[in-house]
């Protein structure tokens, strides 16, 4: 029996120097196709993809139209090899998937892309600090499991999400910052969006954790009858002996935040260090600005403008398109527009995508990067192009 697949794609952060050069100097339909995207977007952006480092094609102007044009190939390609009932898209994806499923045509789907990049890249320029702006946020499943299943009791289960907004109100409560959820990857994984000078925080403070949970132990297991410390005269002589054996791998930030934020830094080291919270990593990402998240509000209204005169159809084809926005079957172009912008400032709700999609059909496939984020989701088959030697 043949097996019908979902086509998952991708968003920000696969970029990498040369995609899709080898596609291009071999097969002739990828190269008029990025020929044509030159001519549409009118600058060399073949160029920019074949030649440039990796720190120019990661600029949210170009790695947008990069990942557009490479995921969209791809799904062309899987189709020659199976048989596709459908597509979802993270972030950007939406809109390749929207190409994709002929809601809007290959022309107007890049138009859109440069749009929403030059945009959001606009955004990125007028910050004032440096990144990181979105942080990643992963539990260790492995070990959540094993816990389970010595409880023998599914129902004792961390709460992850509420890890997570714990993690949001602490930073949010002591610095008075913007932090929001910005992505719901998986059931493990999680992406925060907001002020760099907070989230570069608990980033650098997972960095270190094993010193410091070394530091800390050794601390713990000194014994002083003549030194009788408060719990607060501990957590700071704590401190002091941090910044003492690890300082230099510090940010100024961060160090003068531990010195003179006691509570916040007592308050991130109490969910970070804790082995019961099961982080096992916080990884600042390779994008431009704190996408997903109220930051973004003034781009989406400018969005929303272009967006308006822009022709959507109802498909013509039988392909069935899920959003990243609610997790629904879209088959409205009007609902599908007004989608595409509200998810530049909220948060993509890729689990709910997924889930809704795995209920359908539980067999997809995705860019290789992303496929391992999929493979988080139960009962869920997941191919890359490296399992259809493409």
């Amino acid at each position: 029996m043949d097996i019908n697949y979902w086509f998952a794609f991708a968003g920000q952060g696969i970029q990498r120097p040369g995609m899709l050069k080898k596609e291009y100097e071999n097969k002739k339909e990828t190269r008029d196709y990025i020929k044509q995207a030159n001519s549409i977007l009118k600058y060399n952006l073949s160029e920019i993809m074949f030649e440039a480092d990796k720190e120019t094609i990661s600029k949210t102007l170009y790695t947008q139209p990069i990942t557009f044009l490479y995921t969209l190939n791809l799904a062309n390609q899987v189709s020659q090899k199976v048989n596709l009932m459908g597509s979802l898209g993270h972030s950007l994806g939406a809109i390749t998937a929207a190409t994709y499923n002929n809601f809007i045509s290959f022309e107007n789907g890049l138009q859109i892309i440069k749009k929403r990049a030059t945009l959001m890249e606009d955004i990125c320029t007028n910050l004032n600090s440096t990144g990181p702006h979105m942080i990643a946020i992963s539990f260790n499943e492995e070990l959540i499991n094993l816990a389970i299943k010595e409880k023998y009791n599914y129902s004792s289960k961390p709460n992850l999400e509420k890890t997570i907004n714990n993690l949001v109100t602490i930073l949010k409560k002591h610095k008075k910052g913007e932090i929001e959820i910005s992505a719901y990857n998986s059931p493990y994984k999680y992406v925060l969006s907001g002020d760099s000078e907070i989230l570069k925080f608990p980033v650098e403070i997972f960095k270190n954790i094993k010193e410091i949970k070394k530091i800390k132990k050794e601390e713990d297991n000194k014994e002083n009858d003549n030194e009788k410390l408060s719990v607060t005269q501990k957590g700071k002589k704590l401190i002091g002996k941090i910044l003492e054996h690890i300082g230099h791998k510090l940010s100024e930030e961060t160090k003068e935040m531990m010195t003179n934020d006691y509570e916040l830094f007592q308050e991130l080291k109490t969910i970070i260090l804790n082995d019961e919270n099961y982080i096992s990593r916080i990884t600042p990402l390779n994008v431009g600005g704190p996408f997903h998240s109220q930051f973004m509000f003034k781009a989406s209204k400018e969005f929303r403008n272009f967006l308006l005169p822009i022709k959507f159809q109802k498909p013509t084809n039988n392909l069935l398109y899920i959003s990243d926005f609610n997790g629904e079957i879209i088959r409205d172009e009007k609902l599908l527009k007004e989608y595409l912008v509200s998810a530049l400032f909220n948060p993509v709700r890729w689990d709910l995508a997924i889930e809704k999609a795995r209920r359908i059909n539980p067999y997809f496939i995705s860019d290789n990067s992303y496929s391992k984020i999929i493979k988080d989701y139960d009962c869920i088959k997941c191919l890359n192009q490296r399992d259809l030697k493409l």
